[in-house]
């Protein structure tokens, strides 16, 4: 059984509507063993993801990488916050201006994680994230934050992301939503992080969703 995936992006670029083709985000499942087991009900595991822009059109862009992560297979979206605006941090003085748009999604799937973030890297790639210079402005980032409660060092997949309980435009999201979740290997809740964080970068809500 070949799973495929359609996502027609039509993006607006200066102008000008760029068409893109359809992307196969799981064609590298048919010949691993995961293919097979699309063919029974995979147990869901929760992952949550930190999404963000600061290039262009930014609600586009979020709403655009929430409805490809919800098109993954075994892959639902169970809940969505609102939309924040931050400072960028770490950045060039020509770039500071350029203010970020996030949100926290909180997804349910069958995938695993290795796959989850393959899908995820192939989603920035179609959505034009470039990664030739390290904090650049960017069409999207997508970021998985926790998935179930894996610890793990991987270099390739760190889990949880090691800086999430830092980040203020992850935490306040977050805790928008799922204000009693514990980040693994944390003790606090994200509420709790939260509030012990500095005020600055500031990080606001803004009105309007996904």
């Amino acid at each position: 059984m070949t799973a495929r995936i359609a996502i027609k992006i039509k993006i607006k670029i200066k102008h000008k509507l760029v068409v893109f083709g359809y992307m196969q985000v799981v064609k590298f499942y048919k010949k691993s063993s995961f293919s097979r087991n699309l063919r029974s009900k995979a147990v869901p595991h929760t992952a949550i993801i930190s999404i963000g822009s600061n290039l262009g059109d930014r609600r586009s862009w979020l709403t655009q990488a929430t409805q490809a992560l919800a098109a993954l297979p075994e892959t639902a979206l169970k809940c969505c916050s609102s939309l924040y605006e931050s400072e960028p941090v770490g950045v060039a003085a020509e770039h500071r201006h350029k203010t970020f748009l996030n949100a926290v999604l909180i997804v349910e799937t069958g995938l695993t994680p290795q796959d989850f973030s393959n899908a995820i890297h192939q989603i920035e790639e179609q959505l034009l994230r470039v990664r030739a210079t390290p904090n650049q402005p960017r069409s999207i980032d997508i970021d998985i934050i926790a998935f179930d409660n894996i610890i793990s060092p991987d270099p390739n997949l760190t889990l949880p992301h090691p800086r999430a309980h830092l980040r203020r435009f992850v935490l306040q999201p977050l805790s928008e939503i799922n204000p009693k979740f514990i980040i693994p290997g944390q003790t606090a809740t994200v509420t709790m992080l939260l509030q012990a964080l500095p005020e600055k970068p500031e990080v606001k809500r803004i009105s309007g969703e996904l």
